[in-house]
């Protein structure tokens, strides 16, 4: 379906895509709004450093992840990602060693102004901003916080895939239509649900979410005649039959066992031949990702979208147990539920996709 003619109903409201009011904004726009809804998370990862002393310690020689999480006393999976995250924000550099250890250092801009004792320290006022300002800022909204939270989660989720353009790179990454029997697990109000079922009209899509999802949605957002809803927990409730299983950002939720568990449950739900559409933001490559495996080039370390899943990927620390990953690491996770036959796809928006097959 050519996304000039897509349109997005919602109750009595048209949006067609294309008309002078409501025209859909250019990649760099999307992009300079997503650099400031997640700038908040970029200057968190600039305070955690100087609130934790990291820039300090660095300033005295370079270090790995685990001699720095060692000395400083702090979990091993959060200085990985923390050390990541900086490296991505151009606040920090890193240098593979002989035996492949990444070893951290000071950017002049970090020694200089990072430290305690750089020439133009911004230390103390860094971390008066990040321990009290930011909090204060935390109730700018306070007077309207009024709607319902859940609610609120699952508007932000049928936003994420209100882009015509992002869901056309997700769904038609690889050609889908012989799947007719299609299971979104954790899909929301089904927005995205929503959008296989234009791409893919032979297709039914089945919605498996929580009782109380599930109630709202029938309030709140009608859904696509060709999308049903069932009230499930994904752990433990039967899975429905289905051809192809849809997680959209659900498995960097949880940790690896977790998410073993989960998808050995939907290799039994799947039949041969099924298939899981994985939709995640995917995490830069490590050297033994060949091309076997993963379509599309990975943009340079400072891009946009590098840093902003370094972000994400602490986000995840932040609020869950999960993490975000590379494709490698989904590829494998899949493979050993049954999905042996996985390819990644960049899209070059804001989430990747991985459909793997038995």
């Amino acid at each position: 379906m050519d996304g000039e003619h897509w349109e997005v109903r919602r109750g009595n409201m048209k949006d067609a895509c294309g008309e002078d009011d409501n025209v859909l904004p250019d990649e760099a726009d999307l992009q300079h709004l997503e650099r400031l809804v997640l700038g908040f998370m970029a200057s968190q990862v600039l305070f955690a450093g100087c609130e934790l002393g990291l820039f300090d310690l660095l300033a005295g020689s370079a270090l790995g992840a685990g001699p720095v999480s060692g000395r400083l006393g702090l979990s091993a999976r959060g200085t990985q990602q923390l050390l990541d995250a900086l490296v991505a924000l151009r606040l920090l550099g890193a240098t593979p060693g002989p035996e492949g250890e990444v070893t951290y250092t000071l950017t002049p801009l970090t020694r200089a102004c990072l430290t305690r004792e750089g020439c133009a320290s911004q230390h103390h006022l860094l971390r008066y901003l990040g321990g009290t300002t930011y909090r204060l800022w935390a109730h700018l909204v306070e007077a309207v916080r009024s709607d319902d939270e859940r609610l609120r989660f699952l508007s932000g989720l049928q936003d994420t895939w209100r882009d015509p353009r992002l869901t056309r790179k997700l769904l038609t990454a690889e050609d889908m239509a012989a799947f007719p029997r299609v299971c979104d697990l954790g899909g929301g109000s089904g927005e995205l649900a929503r959008a296989w079922a234009l791409f893919y009209p032979a297709s039914k899509v089945t919605v498996l979410e929580t009782p109380q999802v599930v109630r709202d949605v029938m309030d709140k957002f009608p859904p696509h005649e060709r999308v049903c809803f069932m009230p499930g927990d994904f752990f433990r409730d039967p899975l429905p039959p289905a051809d192809m299983f849809i997680l959209a950002r659900v498995l960097h939720d949880w940790d690896d066992v977790t998410c073993t568990q989960l998808l050995g449950r939907v290799g039994g739900a799947c039949g041969p031949g099924g298939a899981v559409l994985v939709v995640e933001a995917l995490l830069p490559e490590d050297d033994d990702v060949g091309d076997d495996v993963v379509e599309g080039a990975w943009p340079a370390r400072w891009a946009w979208p590098a840093v902003r899943t370094r972000l994400l990927s602490l986000n995840m620390l932040v609020q869950t147990h999960g993490t975000e990953r590379s494709a490698a690491q989904y590829l494998a996770l899949l493979a050993a539920a049954g999905f042996t036959r996985g390819r990644a796809h960049r899209t070059g928006g804001a989430y990747d996709v991985i459909v793997a097959r038995k």
